[in-house]
């Protein structure tokens, strides 16, 4: 028996021994260097690195796997140093699982990390769409479209190159139309291309189209100098527009030279098919050295304008004096319709701003139909404190105006003050209706000569009465005063409490005062059981069809709170104010009484002689003990 418990102990020993050895003499570590963790390239026979150790052999072996298969196998790895694996087979295009095998002369297998790598040895594909091979534009601002292909990227990185130089670049998404915008390109005949390139470093370049940007001729000796800079800000190329519209024409102006210059703006919009300018304007402004302005002019469409023709807004700036030595411009498309019906009000106005009562004023007024169909026209002038109440009918046809002077009387009888007259533009008239109309509102101050103003008005003021709680009702003193010159009922009304509280009473709802008086409305309020914090109502005043409007914030305690016994007190006080103020009055009083009552009986008692009685000293009286006789 103790034979066989040693050789028991003796077998144990040797196998904890074997199997500490065996795992101390294998391959202990295998690092994957190359490629990154879901790596692009872009061949078929990519390389791939690593780096093994084993503390037995100073060399061994080591295999390469992808998708699970032996790809390759080096026999005479080095220990703890950088191998390369090269396939015996290339791969297809994909993704593909790779990971690394190893073994020494102890024979355990060590196998590596698993990475993942993609294959992609195809170029995407760009092609242009706009501007078109061969374009004629005359806006220096330049749209450039394109769309770009490749068969595994989800996004790709583009490049645009005008006339070889790189203009703009960004991340493009496979399949998807690209759209860049290029401005103050010269005017000249310009190629350009774009390059796209994938994840794994293939590169696709488009065909290369060219287009030019045409000479304007707005400058009068055409483009000249190098001080002045500009950029056509608005409009944009293609915008539309209706005859009748401002066509806001803004300009940024930089000046690179090195001293001030007074220079001039000029817009115009031009009818290429007519060859004419329609409408102009120009502004003259100085621009300080190495300074940059911007500038806005207005150019509003006529109805004389042919709609079916194209047309064009140039903008040119020069130095003044000096356009042959520095000028510089720019031009762009533009739309312009003329809708079905159409009626504007192109010029309106009152011949004064101000007059008094019992004078006269003129309303000019011009319209004009901008619409393509002719028109019955309506107009109406209308203020009922002005007593204008004005309408007239009238034809208009296509492109015809209509201007007329109307004169209007201010009444006597009414106060000063700012008075909107009311002008409207009634047209499309079908079915006994009018369908469509243009307005106007134009100002008249009416100052002298008039009654005296009359107003309505008030002020009020909330002020609360007492701590809040709880399912306990609360009020609150709300002071009206009739802070205007007339007479006025106030209706009065509470809101916002909805949530929280009810309305116990509303004591009056409704206060008549004179000018000057004020008047109290109490507005008692029980907040719910449930209510705690801070809660908000309103208290709405209304008058001559006005509202003044003021709000209060209250703090609801519970009464299930353990509250301070000072504040249960504070409580009891505001709550009973009156009485406190009655029993206050009458403690004090008896105080009071009590100490002239004190002081009274102090004054009338006399003092009176001590007395002091002597008597005189005995000694203590003590009974005779009886003797015993003796017989």
């Amino acid at each position: 028996m103790k034979l066989s418990t040693k050789l028991i102990f003796l077998g144990v020993l040797v196998a904890v021994i074997l199997s500490i050895s065996l795992i101390g003499a294998a391959i202990t570590s295998i690092t994957l260097v190359s490629p990154e963790e879901d790596a692009w390239v872009n061949n078929v026979g990519p390389q791939f690195t690593f780096r093994a150790i084993s503390n037995v052999d100073p060399t061994f072996s080591c295999s390469l796997f992808v998708d699970g298969i032996n790809h390759a196998t080096n026999g005479s790895v080095m220990n703890n140093t950088d191998t390369i694996i090269i396939l015996m087979f290339p791969l297809s295009q994909g993704s593909h699982d790779w990971y690394i095998t190893c073994v020494d002369s102890d024979l355990p297998i060590f196998i590596s990390e698993t990475r993942t790598i993609n294959i992609d040895t195809e170029d995407p594909i760009v092609t242009l769409l706009e501007p078109d091979n061969g374009d004629i534009f005359k806006t220096r601002e330049i749209d450039f479209q394109f769309k770009v292909t490749d068969n595994f990227d989800n996004q790709l990185f583009c490049e645009l190159y005008i006339d070889g130089d790189l203009e703009d670049d960004g991340n493009v998404n496979n399949g998807s139309t690209a759209t860049w915008t290029i401005s103050g390109l010269s005017r000249d005949t310009h190629d350009w291309y774009v390059t796209c390139e994938d994840e794994a470093g293939n590169t696709g370049t488009s065909s290369t189209w060219n287009f030019e940007i045409e000479e304007i001729g707005y400058c009068k000796y055409g483009e000249q100098g190098t001080y002045l800079d500009i950029t056509l800000e608005e409009p944009d190329d293609g915008d539309d527009f209706n005859i009748g519209d401002e066509i806001e024409v803004k300009v940024e102006i930089e000046n690179d030279g090195n001293e001030d210059l007074d220079i001039v703006v000029e817009a115009e919009l031009y009818d290429l098919d007519d060859e004419d300018t329609i409408v102009d304007e120009e502004y003259e402004t100085e621009i300080e050295e190495d300074e940059s302005i911007t500038v806005t002019l207005k150019l509003k469409i006529p109805s004389s304008v042919d709609e079916d023709n194209d047309f064009v807004v140039n903008i040119k700036v020069y130095e003044d004096g000096e356009e042959d030595e520095q000028c510089k411009e720019d031009s762009i498309e533009v739309d312009i319709e003329r809708k079905k019906h159409d009626i504007t009000i192109r010029d309106i106005s009152l011949s004064t701003d101000t007059a008094a009562c019992g004078d006269s004023f003129n309303l000019y007024l011009s319209i004009e139909n901008n619409g393509a169909e002719d028109e019955d026209v309506k107009i109406t002038v209308y203020n009922s404190v002005l007593d204008i109440d004005f309408e007239r009918t009238l034809s208009l046809d296509e492109g015809e105006d209509y201007t007329t002077n109307i004169l209007f009387d201010v009444p006597l009888d009414i106060q000063e003050g700012n008075y909107l007259i009311d002008i409207r533009v009634y047209y499309d008239y079908y079915d006994n209706s009018y369908h469509e109309s243009a307005s106007e509102d134009l100002q008249l101050k009416v100052e002298g000569n008039c009654l005296p103003p009359s107003m309505s008005d008030v002020s009020l003021i909330l002020s609360q009465t007492g701590d809040v709680f709880a399912n306990y009702g609360f009020r609150t003193k709300v002071t009206i005063t009739n802070t205007g010159n007339l007479r006025t009922t106030y209706n009065i009304d509470v809101s916002g409490y909805e949530n929280w509280a009810t309305v116990s009473s509303l004591s009056p709802d409704t206060l008549t005062l004179d000018a000057g008086d004020v008047g109290y409305v109490y507005v008692t309020l029980k907040p719910s059981e449930e209510a705690y914090g801070m809660y908000d109502f309103k208290v709405k005043v209304s008058f001559d069809g006005k509202t003044e409007e003021q709000s209060m914030s209250v703090n609801v305690k519970r009464r299930s709170e353990a509250a301070a016994t000072w504040d249960q007190l504070w409580f009891e006080i505001n709550r009973y104010w009156h009485w406190a103020l009655i029993n206050l009055a009458l403690i004090a009083a008896i105080i009071i009484l009590i100490i002239c009552l004190v002081k009274s009986k102090r004054s009338k008692t006399k003092p009176k002689a001590t007395e002091i009685r002597l008597r005189s000293f005995q000694p203590e009286w003590k009974p005779k003990k009886a003797g015993r006789k003796r017989r």
